[in-house]
């Protein structure tokens, strides 16, 4: 009796355990050339289609400065959109890890100098589907 309910509660483990994402990096790549629409109030944790992209964010495009070209067949983007300020700011995400059913974008922030206008300081990353299905979540952790 004992060796059968070891049995089963092993493979019990095995199944459970493969329904469980464990914690791990994720790799990722950053957007540029890329901003947040003026008059958006709400960005979607994940970006998935060329249309949900037009409709949150604006391309930046320069004489020397296209666009990162996203393949959304393949893959997905994760805005990271911190308040509007008036103070120059960089966004810098270090790290992507996936931890349950989360997303986790660890990042830093540069300040520089007083502006004479308001941004919207934005980084827009980007990840392959894959790594990233079966996530519902962003969490958005600040490093200091």
């Amino acid at each position: 009796m004992f060796r059968v309910f070891s049995v089963l509660a092993s493979f019990a483990m095995v199944v459970l355990s493969g329904c469980e994402r464990k914690g791990g990096s994720v790799p990722f790549r950053i957007a540029d050339a890329y901003f947040v629409n003026n008059d958006v109030e709400s960005v979607p944790p994940f970006i998935r289609s060329v249309e949900e992209r037009d409709s949150v964010l604006g391309m930046a495009t320069t004489m020397f400065n296209a666009p990162t070209v996203i393949d959304f067949e393949n893959e997905v983007a994760v805005p990271v959109v911190l308040p509007e300020t008036n103070m120059e700011t960089d966004v810098n995400v270090t790290r992507l890890t996936a931890n349950a059913d989360t997303l986790v974008v660890s990042y830093g922030v540069e300040r520089g100098g007083r502006l004479s206008y308001s941004i919207r300081p934005f980084a827009l990353v980007v990840v392959t589907k894959g790594d990233v299905d079966g996530l519902k979540y962003v969490r958005l952790s600040e490093e200091r």
